[in-house]
């Protein structure tokens, strides 16, 4: 049997996770709350979650009609694990919108992860500081060696460069 991809299974984490919310709010009543506040918050948080549940859930079905996509579906586009992709968002390596845990991915980033590709993707996130300090510093180099190479073009065709 192939393996579910993360859109099926976030789906099916998404199901689950509201039937847990509906089953609690039919069971409980004010009288299992300390105080009418405190069962008020819990009551706007949980239509909240489910709100948002909801929402994410219509985006994993139908994402031709968001700008910003669930990580599921970064997930499968880019052939990686959820996890994986999850994992990427909390190093800084993938740019989202929204609350954590429920966090978008624009259609612009989408494009530059997939022009980065998966193992580029997972190779910067798995690199210490002192790696990316060293090759932050290599490409700065190298653009100095660009410029110069700019400016002694510019001077042997007698223009005088302004940088």
């Amino acid at each position: 049997m192939p393996r579910k991809s993360a859109v099926e299974r976030r789906s099916g984490q998404i199901a689950a996770q509201l039937e847990h919310l509906r089953t609690q709010l039919a069971k409980k009543s004010r009288k299992d709350y300390t105080s009418d506040f405190r069962y008020r918050i819990w009551l706007k948080k949980s239509h909240e979650l489910i709100a948002e549940l909801l929402n994410e859930l219509s985006a994993l079905n139908e994402p031709g009609e968001y700008d910003a996509l669930p990580a599921a579906i970064i997930a499968d586009e880019l052939n990686l694990r959820l996890d994986e992709v999850q994992l990427l968002i909390r190093r800084g390596e993938i740019i989202t919108t929204g609350k954590p845990a429920h966090e978008r991915i624009s259609r612009e980033e989408l494009g530059r992860l997939a022009e980065l590709g998966p193992a580029e993707l997972m190779r910067l996130s798995s690199q210490d500081a002192d790696t990316v300090f060293k090759e932050a510093v290599n490409r700065l180099r190298g653009g100095e060696r660009l410029i110069n190479e700019f400016k002694a073009v510019l001077s042997e065709v007698g223009v005088r460069p302004i940088f």
